[in-house]
């Protein structure tokens, strides 16, 4: 076991280093976090918190993606933490995410691959 204590765990993404993953729920503001682990176990570290239902998460060496469901976001925070960057907005339904050495790609419901 990695880390206990956790609720409500959505996805995970493994890169060289650390494990990945969304959740942690908060059942008083509904909303939830990005976090991750040595790959040999630790202390997790939040690397942003106060998201809206964290869906798919993807990693590369410089950041952590995902989409959040509700408010149609496709976010990154670097691979330490700090200030969440939108990377595109004004959509639903997101579910999905994969990255590449040059694009960010994401699904919207089960109709559109983006």
């Amino acid at each position: 076991m990695l880390v206990a204590g956790q609720n409500e765990l959505t996805e995970i993404a493994v890169d060289a280093t650390s494990v990945s993953w969304t959740g942690s729920l908060d059942i008083r503001t509904g909303t939830a976090a990005v976090i991750k682990v040595g790959i040999d176990g630790g202390t997790p570290i939040t690397l942003a918190s106060g998201q809206d239902s964290p869906q798919g998460i993807a990693v590369d060496a410089t950041s952590v993606y995902r989409v959040n469901y509700f408010s149609g976001t496709v976010m990154k925070v670097g691979i330490d933490g700090g200030t969440p960057t939108t990377l595109a907005s004004d959509r639903s339904a997101l579910d999905c995410i994969a990255v590449d050495a040059t694009s960010v790609y994401w699904t919207v419901g089960a109709a559109e691959v983006l």
